[in-house]
């Protein structure tokens, strides 16, 4: 192969990466809505043998950070503190060990938004603080691609 071939090649994988990155972020966010809406059900159902410990193993989350990450996953719009407490809750996300809650999770989200790298932003809904996640990494590498590629391939 010469060096022609080689770019040519290099240039469709960052496409294909780019491409699977852009469908991973829809399974992520199906994902998160998913166990979201099986934790309203859950409760709807009146499944009382599932238990609050029980379901953040069952749906992945760890930590305060992990479970405020998942929620805000599942909503492209930006959410509140409020609302936020309301979708651990549905979760099933046990906030019983966290004196305020409410505070704890405002500075969750307070914190996603700080730092070298930071995961959300924080906006205004309704006079309220709000916070949602930043692009995601396909956007993030759609906009490497377009400063990358050759025009012929943009």
């Amino acid at each position: 192969m010469d060096q022609k071939q080689f770019q040519t090649e290099l240039d469709a994988r960052r496409l294909r990466l780019g491409a699977a990155l852009e469908e991973r972020d829809k399974l992520d966010r199906e994902i998160a809505k998913l166990r979201i809406d099986i934790g309203s059900l859950i409760q709807l159902a009146d499944e009382s043998f599932v238990t609050e410990d029980q379901y953040a193993p069952l749906f992945g989350v760890k930590g305060i950070s992990d479970a405020c990450k998942e929620v805000l996953t599942a909503f492209t719009e930006a959410l509140t503190v409020n609302e936020v407490l309301d979708k651990l809750k549905i979760l099933g996300y046990n906030l019983s060990p966290y004196v305020n809650a409410p505070g704890t999770v405002q500075t969750t989200l307070k914190r996603m938004t700080e730092g070298q790298d930071p995961v959300a932003i924080e906006t205004f809904k309704d006079g309220k603080k709000a916070y949602q996640l930043k692009a995601h990494a396909s956007i993030k590498f759609q906009q490497f691609l377009l400063n990358v590629l050759p025009p012929s391939q943009k």
